[in-house]
């Protein structure tokens, strides 16, 4: 997380570890968008 976000606040820790997974599950992927949009 050193670089990315500025603040990291405790409430939205879920999220940014969530969106780590998501980057690392997906590093792969070539098509990075379209797995997005499927996930939604």
């Amino acid at each position: 997380m050193v670089g990315t976000y500025h603040k990291v606040s405790k409430k939205y820790l879920s999220l940014y570890v969530a969106e780590f997974q998501f980057r690392y599950n997906n590093r792969l992927n070539d098509d990075i968008f379209g797995a997005a949009v499927r996930a939604c």
